[in-house]
């Protein structure tokens, strides 16, 4: 599908046709109903959010947080949440907070390599 006023664009992958639909950004999104009495605040969550390297800078992940947080506010969700990895590269807690998001917990993971 062409977008009007878009320059289309190869995508690195060599085995794509010119042309192609290619994607470049995704959001994946769920609402945990069964958390929110315990909560005591309904909530839609970001499971997952990416945007590939080359098209990064282009503030993608921003229309899809915004497109996102609009969907949650008009099913009633009272709050939007995801959570993140505090020592990602990519900038994206920035990102986050520049959209409103706040820190209210957090968890630290322990592993071990076997």
């Amino acid at each position: 599908m062409a977008v009007p006023g878009v320059r289309a664009e190869q995508p690195g992958d060599a085995t794509v046709a010119p042309g192609t639909p290619y994607v470049v950004g995704l959001h994946l999104a769920a609402r945990y109903e069964h958390d929110w009495e315990s909560q005591g605040y309904t909530a839609g969550y970001t499971d997952l959010l990416g945007v590939r390297r080359d098209y990064r800078g282009r503030r993608i992940a921003v229309a899809l947080l915004t497109h996102a947080m609009r969907v949650f506010a008009d099913a009633g969700m009272q709050q939007a949440e995801l959570d993140v990895d505090t020592d990602n590269p990519t900038g994206a807690t920035g990102l986050y907070a520049r959209l409103g998001f706040t820190k209210s917990d957090g968890s630290t993971l322990f592993t071990i390599e076997l």
